[in-house]
């Protein structure tokens, strides 16, 4: 696709301080919209670490710090952001989340900002509050969601007063250059102790109560009585971490499941395990699937919002119905039987090819183009 070089300004508003799915896609979306010749500016925490990767990628970083959905209040915060936006000739904002929906929308109104674009990444209804409706139907242009299924939920809730002509679904898209069936490989058997005849395993996300490892927890401590030659590498941090290292501990699982802490090696990691394992209680369209798919890894999940977007069930790995315990634990087991078989294999090769068709970062990159010209 054809593009003409253009030095318009987009502004991505992004609060958090924490790395994950939403940062990751903010960061990847700008460096792909800067390549094709818009000038890019995140304002963020200036120590958060999009800030810090936003700068090493040679971003320009605006400093915000938000105070929840109260700083629509702070007018200074406010004014200092408009002024920016005015001074700059901004044409595009970039919204997620709440806190950013109403700084953000506020600020753009005043601020005559050509262009508001809010993404949903989590499939979570839109309260039908009178401020939602102003900015949703009077300030924002396009709403974004990840997946059919959010905007289905955000329909259900919103048909009588949303603009439904505003509603676009653009899947998130992983980097295949990174992310592949070939690279290094994580020495993880000898970081974590594991024997060299054991399944390894990998889960990936924040450690917070959204992301159900509990469940994983109870999954894997009931495949130990049949199988235990299986060890799990648990990637990522949260507060909950202290209370799944003891729900481990109680369990007896110390030698079964690893906490591995935030790391920046995803793709080795995922090369260096057998499949993945990801339960979580609500999402959108998580990118650790995309990742681990990319990867040419199968994936055991459940089928949460859109994940049943991303994988196909038995081709891709397995999933069920959330918060069935059982059903994961057999789902588990199953999937460690295919490893002795051709069958993981093939399901890898078939993720891959998945990837490669649908959610391509290329791919993503130039739908938003389409909302963006």
């Amino acid at each position: 696709m054809e593009l003409k070089l253009k030095k318009d300004r987009i502004v991505f508003l992004e609060d958090s301080c924490a790395w994950g799915g939403v940062q990751k896609w903010i960061l990847s979306l700008a460096e792909g919209l800067r390549d094709y010749g818009w000038d890019i500016t995140i304002a963020t925490p200036p120590k958060g670490e999009l800030a810090h990767r936003a700068t090493k990628s040679c971003l320009d970083v605006f400093p915000v710090k938000l105070n929840g959905t109260c700083s629509v209040f702070n007018l200074f915060a406010l004014m200092r952001f408009i002024k920016y936006l005015k001074k700059n000739n901004v044409k595009t904002l970039f919204l997620n989340g709440s806190k950013e929906f109403k700084f953000g929308g506020l600020s753009a109104y005043f601020a005559k900002t050509k262009k508001v674009i809010y993404r949903r990444g989590a499939a979570l209804p839109i309260a039908n509050r009178w401020d939602n409706r102003f900015f949703v139907n009077k300030v924002v242009s396009f709403l974004v969601t990840n997946s059919q299924s959010s905007k289905n939920r955000i329909l259900k809730n919103g048909k009588n007063w949303l603009n439904q002509d505003k509603i676009r679904v653009i899947y998130n898209g992983v980097d295949l250059s990174i992310f592949n069936l070939k690279g290094e490989i994580a020495p993880i058997s000898k970081e974590f102790n594991i024997p060299n005849d054991y399944i390894k395993v990998v889960c990936i996300g924040r450690l917070t109560e959204q992301k159900g490892y509990p469940f994983i927890i109870e999954a894997i401590s009931r495949v130990s009585k049949s199988f235990n030659k299986i060890h799990v590498i648990v990637v990522g941090d949260g507060h909950l971490r202290s209370k799944l290292q003891h729900m481990v501990e109680d369990r007896g699982l110390s030698n079964m499941i690893s906490f591995a802490g935030f790391r920046g090696d995803i793709a080795s990691i995922l090369r260096a395990c057998d499949f993945m394992l990801h339960t979580p209680l609500w999402e959108g369209a998580p990118n650790v699937i995309l990742e681990a798919m990319a990867c040419g890894k199968p994936v055991v999940s459940w089928d949460v919002d859109g994940i049943g977007e991303l994988m196909e069930n038995n081709l891709t790995g397995y999933f069920s119905k959330e918060k069935d315990i059982e059903k994961l634990t057999a789902n588990i087991q199953k999937m460690i039987s295919d490893i002795s078989s051709s069958k993981i294999k093939q399901m890898g090769e078939y993720a891959r090819k998945r990837a490669e068709e649908h959610f391509s970062l290329k791919k993503m990159i130039k739908e938003y183009i389409e909302i963006l010209k």
